[in-house]
């Protein structure tokens, strides 16, 4: 994961982004609207020595104004939202996501969503959730 970009939606506690560093991504992005959460972000990140952008700002809003494009997308919206399928609609718009790059989603293992613009690699399910790994069509 030497280089790559690790974008993570919905970032909560940050979890799934510090793994993802301690893995070897370089570039680490976390967006979460909730300030207390960002604030503890970057706590921890500088306790871990932990660089990254940790932001607060709407996840939808990001996605329609990107910067750059990503090798790994996180999505973890709250589960009974429509965030999700939002999160997906908005990063095939954007073309967001590297040539070889993945999305995964994670969602309540009952929750449907439309994969239509992206091929399903894996799916995984863990008690009441479900892990989703998606690709670009080719």
């Amino acid at each position: 994961f030497e280089g790559k970009s690790f974008l993570d939606l919905f970032a909560g506690s940050g979890i799934m982004g510090f793994e993802a560093v301690s893995r070897g991504f370089s570039n680490l992005i976390a967006i979460d609207n909730n300030a207390k959460n960002i604030a503890l972000l970057k706590q921890n990140a500088q306790i871990l020595g932990i660089e990254g952008k940790f932001i607060k700002y709407d996840a939808l809003n990001f996605l329609k104004k990107p910067e750059q494009t990503f090798d790994l997308i996180y999505i973890d919206p709250p589960y009974d939202s429509d965030l999700a399928q939002a999160s997906l609609d908005l990063i095939y718009k954007g073309s967001l996501l590297e040539e070889n790059g993945i999305v995964i989603v994670e969602t309540k293992k009952d929750k449907t969503l439309d994969f239509s613009n992206f091929e399903i690699m894996k799916e995984c399910t863990y008690g009441l959730c479900k892990l989703t790994f998606l690709n670009n069509k080719n």
